[in-house]
């Protein structure tokens, strides 16, 4: 009877710590889903290579990070993560062991999701935005045709190009 109450104590001991133990909830990596319009870009974290959109990747608590999402056409998009405090930074007890590991922190944003602007596109139509239109479509058609660009983000260039310039045509 003795021995089955010393393992009930120490179950309850272990529970109660864990409770307070944020690197057990919450874990020292959080899993930050990135996605880009068109798909296919690749995924720079902190200037390294991590793979290609979509894509989810464990990033650490302890610190921010820069995600860069690049694509040959686009303009580079750049995300900052910062670390913010989760609601395990209020928990009423608490171990050292949390601030190393960064449990008690979260990263924000939780996702990066980016639309990706082609390079072709101006950063304001100029005197002749009807003219303008149809020549960054031929040169876009021309970028697909040399195999700059896969059919879906020739399909994305020419949606933005018809959004830049307003209007249906081309």
């Amino acid at each position: 009877m003795r021995r089955h109450c010393c393992k009930l104590l120490a179950a309850a001991g272990l529970l109660v710590l864990g409770a307070g133990c944020a690197t057990l909830h919450k874990g020292s990596h959080q899993r930050i889903p990135i996605e880009s319009q068109p798909e296919g870009a690749g995924v720079y974290v902190n200037g390294d290579r991590e793979g290609t959109t979509p894509m989810v990747i464990p990033l650490s608590r302890r610190m921010g990070h820069v995600v860069e999402v690049r694509k040959r056409g686009f303009d580079t998009e750049r995300v900052l993560l910062y670390t913010v405090p989760n609601e395990r930074q209020r928990a009423f007890i608490r171990f050292s062991s949390d601030h190393y590991t960064g449990a008690l922190n979260q990263l924000s944003p939780g996702e990066v999701n980016v639309e990706l602007r082609p390079t072709l596109l101006p950063s304001a139509p100029g005197p002749d935005p009807e003219v303008e239109k149809e020549q960054k479509l031929e040169e876009a058609r021309e970028i697909r045709r040399s195999g700059g660009f896969s059919a879906a983000d020739y399909e994305y260039v020419v949606s933005r190009i018809e959004a830049f310039y307003g209007g249906e045509g081309g």
